[in-house]
C-alpha cells in the first residue's frame, strides 16, 4: 500500500530513478535535487519533497521550491503528494510546473483553478 511521506537522503537513489523514468518532463526538479539535494533550508535550488512511496519505490514526487514554485511529477497519487509538499513548506505557492494535466489537476486540487495565473502555457517541455 503506497503511503505519502517527506523524502530525504534515504530515498535518494529512488526518487532519482523515478525522475529519470520520466526525464522528458522532470529535467527541472532533478536538476534541482542533484545541485542542492533533498534537504530544505529555504536556499536557492533547494525544496520540500513529498513522496508517494511503496516499498523502496518512488511512485510520485512533488517539491516545492524556495522560490514557491510546485514542481511535480506525479502520474498517481498527485492530490496527496501535493497537499503533503505545500503543507510541510509553509511557503506560497507562486507557481506550478509540470506535465500539464497534473497542473490543472493540482491547481483544482490546491483549490487555485480560479487563481490569476500571470503566465499559463501548455510547455512540450523537453518531449
Amino acid at each position: 500500500m503506497p503511503t505519502t511521506i517527506i523524502l530525504d537522503d534515504r530515498h535518494l537513489t529512488a526518487m532519482r530513478a523515478f525522475l529519470e523514468t520520466h526525464i522528458e518532463v522532470s529535467s527541472l526538479m532533478l536538476s534541482n535535487l542533484l545541485s542542492a539535494g533533498v534537504a530544505d533550508h529555504g536556499l536557492p535550488f533547494q525544496a520540500t519533497y513529498a513522496g508517494s512511496i511503496e516499498g523502496d519505490r518512488v511512485l510520485a514526487v512533488a517539491a516545492h521550491c524556495w522560490n514557491g514554485t510546485l514542481l511535480l511529477q506525479a502520474p498517481v497519487h498527485l492530490e496527496e503528494v501535493a497537499h503533503r509538499a505545500t503543507a510541510e513548506s509553509a511557503r506560497r505557492i507562486t507557481g506550478i510546473q509540470g506535465p500539464w494535466s497534473q497542473v490543472v489537476e493540482a491547481r483544482n486540487t490546491l483549490g487555485l483553478a480560479n487563481a490569476p495565473a500571470p503566465t499559463s502555457n501548455r510547455d512540450v517541455l523537453y518531449s
